[in-house]
């Protein structure tokens, strides 16, 4: 359990592959289906809702769905993990380590984009940021674009985004490089750098610290 908020998305592909077998033990489909839910990938909410069953696995699939949204309807932060009511049906469920972020009260595991949640300017020492975003707090990085309508971006455990509304992140799996670009900062997915730009209250190095203080690996030299 305590491996999930790190989990990449080769093993929920393999996941994925699991759920789609028919002999699959219904209490193990449950299983992974929260496993799948608490990854918070947007890609897996068409798995998630082919699954169906009666008691507590029907209400046990209906949470895992549950769990995909920002702020979950039906959903409560338990003291030990999640409490899923469905009309007058209740379901407990224990999870610690969403229980460590329960307890200061932020959703997880993994921790979640929330556009209600704190946030703050990417200003001042970036041990203290990596330590916000560390804690489930988006840290907004502004920066230096031509085109002025181009938003900050906001940087969180979760991910990195360009979207206000948090919608759209990019995982932090899926990302497998972190580097210079010219002046700028620039990610890589799928062996393609993706620019971010140069900061305009940080140094392009104390970004990349922001950055790697989740997941640090330097980009091609090629790049």
């Amino acid at each position: 359990m305590a491996q999930e908020a790190g989990i990449t998305d080769p093993a929920l592909d393999g996941i994925a592959e699991d759920l789609a077998d028919p002999e699959l033990a219904p209490d193990r489909r449950a299983q992974l289906a929260l496993t799948m839910a608490r990854a918070g990938r947007a890609e897996d909410r068409a798995v998630l809702a082919s699954l169906s069953g009666e008691g507590a696995h029907g209400m046990a699939y209906d949470l895992a769905r549950a769990l995909l949204a920002p702020n979950p309807a039906n959903v409560e932060r338990a003291d030990s993990g999640y409490r899923f009511v469905a009309g007058e049906d209740v379901l407990y469920v224990e999870d610690p380590v969403a229980a460590h972020f329960h307890a200061k009260g932020r959703w997880g595991p993994p921790l979640r984009p929330d556009p209600r949640g704190p946030s703050r300017l990417a200003r001042g020492d970036a041990s203290t940021l990596i330590d916000a975003a560390g804690e489930g707090e988006c840290v907004i990085v502004t920066l230096r674009h031509e085109d002025a309508r181009t938003p900050a971006v906001r940087v969180l455990r979760a991910g990195i985004t360009r979207d206000a509304s948090l919608r759209s992140i990019v995982r932090w799996p899926a990302i497998t490089g972190l580097g210079r670009l010219g002046e700028g900062v620039a990610y890589e997915q799928g062996g393609v750098p993706h620019a971010l730009g140069v900061p305009d209250d940080l140094s392009s190095e104390e970004l990349l610290a922001l950055l790697g203080g989740v997941r640090a690996r330097a980009l091609p030299s090629s790049h």
